[in-house]
């Protein structure tokens, strides 16, 4: 029988890692309280959320999901960051990069790591 591994969720990840993670990008996280909607949510609840450069989550929000969004806003030139709301949109192009980059920085989150 197959091994699983559970979703990591925010809660199981240490709060300051992830928000100084995209400090550094010059993003900025903000933490939602349980069952409130998430804002700038493209897929909906519990999903990540993104408006200009601030990332929404709860803390039942998928690492992997909060990750990803993320890894649209850094991608973005600041023109298209600006009127972000919901839909990082992107090409076939970029949402390979993302995808990359994505892993890449979950190596700088203690229990998380690309081979996870």
């Amino acid at each position: 029988m197959p091994v699983t591994t559970p979703v990591l969720r925010v809660a199981d990840v240490r709060f300051g890692k992830l928000t100084a993670l995209l400090g550094r990008f010059g993003l900025s996280l903000e933490l939602l309280d349980d069952g409130a909607p998430i804002t700038g949510s493209y897929w909906g609840e519990p999903e990540a959320g993104v408006v200009g450069r601030r990332v929404y989550v709860r803390l039942d929000t998928p690492v992997h999901s909060l990750l990803h969004e993320t890894c649209h806003v850094i991608c973005m030139d600041e023109e298209r960051r600006a009127g972000l709301d919901r839909d990082a949109g992107g090409d076939d192009i970029e949402e390979a990069a993302v995808c990359y980059l994505q892993i890449l920085l979950a190596d700088y989150l203690p229990g998380v790591g690309r081979d996870r």
